[in-house]
């Protein structure tokens, strides 16, 4: 666990200060300086291409993962499971690619009442995609090496700072929003440059498949981990985006952005589990080559009290100064308080079950998280198209959290079964106390001067709160390290 907190605090560091940035972008300059439809329109390239490149991995991406630490015997050398996974997923983008030009009418005439923009830019979901794949393959191929702090600073820090600049290009009328688009396109490219290069100087950047890494038996295994993933990544990823993409076709452009502005900001709370995720999955694939179950559990279990706890005080955090936020924003997106409420708590109710969903895809029951993620992509589509007619935009918030919770109970459960092991404990309990406590004091806590100096004390008094109260408890060594030694680097203590 001391190699998942250090690389996933350095991640979390640089997520946070990608938020940061990306909440600046996003939440305040794309909010006030492009029209509403414009703001759609981003989203929903956005939302469609990621889609279609999780498609066109092949599952691809998430067997780097799983198969590295067997193919990785000597040295630096992959026998050449990077190169099989760029064959494998340009063939899928060729299949994308195909099945878009296909129905582009059908999407165009489902979008085109509501947001003409998107008919008009329908043609960069191609080459988007195809970015968003490569950028994909090589983030997970340096993810299995066990160094996720590099690709969290390109992917949300460095990235985000070119976003930053051409939007002031943008402000000044520099350059048009079509240009915009183009570099917005391009930045992607730029990222990609940035992870072959950096494989390059590393010495780890391979082209040659060694076969003898590859046998039949392992060919065979590969290639069916490798299509249950496909339907897996697939339907998870159309777990999380379906709602975007739903709001959109019901409510048009401008409730898809108040709906996708809502959804960025609470996926501010879930940076911690996104982190901790990336750097636990190679450590489990190696627990799970060594039947070290022990070892797993206390990832599970550990991860799950981490994750709780600082996605808890995330949302505490960011729901005590919406009000505050949306002073800064377009009125219209006051509208989306509630959504903002009811997915910021199913992010925190999910990432109480810890790591399960990696345990469970790389454990030899993968075939099941890819039964459940279809099960439930079928499910969240049908509670979208029911609720989203009923309750609008909080429709679509209330049938993506209950999906969620569902989801990972169903999880949970199984592990248990299987395995025997469960995310809870003691931990979990005194940090429900702690966040249930906090959560009430904020709500009662009187409003100061201004939303700056409001947003200032109200964020103090709650990470007082729950800081002290989670040291004093001594509810997890990892953050008790962790503060420890931050108190050694300023001198404070000896660490």
């Amino acid at each position: 666990m001391g190699i998942i907190i250090r690389q996933a605090t350095i991640s979390t560091v640089f997520s946070y200060l990608g938020a940061f940035l990306g909440f600046v972008n996003v939440s305040i300059l794309m909010n006030r300086w492009f029209t509403i439809e414009e703001f759609g329109l981003r989203e929903a390239l956005l939302s469609v291409s990621v889609i279609a490149a999780q498609f066109s991995s092949l599952g691809s991406s998430a067997s780097l993962v799983r198969f590295f630490p067997f193919f990785n015997r000597k040295g630096k050398s992959d026998g050449g499971l990077l190169s099989i996974s760029l064959i494998i997923s340009f063939c899928g983008f060729l299949i994308t690619t195909a099945t878009l030009l296909l129905i582009q009418n059908v999407v165009m005439d489902s979008y085109s009442e509501k947001s003409t923009l998107f008919r008009e830019y329908f043609w960069v979901l191609i080459p988007l995609t195809f970015l968003l794949l490569m950028n994909l393959v090589f983030e997970s191929y340096i993810k299995a090496r066990s160094r996720t702090a590099f690709t969290t600073f390109v992917k949300e820090v460095f990235h985000r700072i070119l976003i930053t600049v051409i939007l002031i290009l943008f402000y000044f009328d520099i350059i048009t929003f079509h240009v915009f688009i183009l570099i917005f396109l391009s930045s992607y490219a730029l990222t990609l440059v940035f992870y072959i290069f950096h494989l390059q100087w590393k010495g780890e950047l391979f082209a040659r498949i060694d076969l003898q890494y590859f046998p039949n038996q392992m060919r065979k295994v590969y290639l069916n981990y490798s299509f249950f993933s496909i339907l897996s990544g697939f339907s998870n990823l159309l777990i999380a985006k379906v709602d975007i993409l739903m709001v959109g076709y019901f409510l048009g452009g401008a409730g898809l952005a108040i709906y996708a502005n809502a959804v960025y900001l609470s996926v501010l709370i879930f940076i911690p589990a996104v982190a901790i995720t990336k750097i636990a999955s190679p450590v489990i694939a190696r627990a799970f080559k060594f039947k070290q179950i022990n070892e797993i559990e206390t990832i599970y279990k550990k991860s799950s009290t981490t994750q709780f706890l600082i996605g808890g005080l995330a949302f505490i955090l960011l729901w005590s100064n919406l009000d505050n936020f949306f002073e800064l924003q377009r009125e219209e997106y006051r509208q989306g308080k509630m959504v903002l409420f009811y997915l910021g708590l199913s992010r925190v109710l999910t990432m109480l079950f810890g790591v399960a969903g990696s345990i469970i895809n790389i454990s030899k029951y993968y075939r099941f998280d890819t039964i459940t993620s279809v099960s439930l992509a079928i499910f969240t589509v049908i509670s979208n198209a029911i609720m989203i007619p009923l309750w609008g935009l909080e429709g679509g918030a209330i049938a993506t959290m209950l999906s969620l919770t569902l989801f990972y109970l169903i999880r949970a459960q199984f592990l248990k079964a299987k395995y025997d092991i469960h995310p809870f404990s003691k931990q979990t309990l005194q940090v429900s106390f702690i966040l249930i406590l906090t959560f009430i004091i904020s709500e009662i806590l009187p409003f100061a001067l201004n939303i700056y100096v409001d947003t200032i004390y109200r964020s103090v008094i709650i990470l007082s709160i729950v800081g002290f109260l989670t040291l004093f408890m001594n509810i997890s060594e990892d953050v008790n390290r962790l503060y420890k030694k931050v108190l050694g680097i300023l001198g404070i203590v000896k660490d």
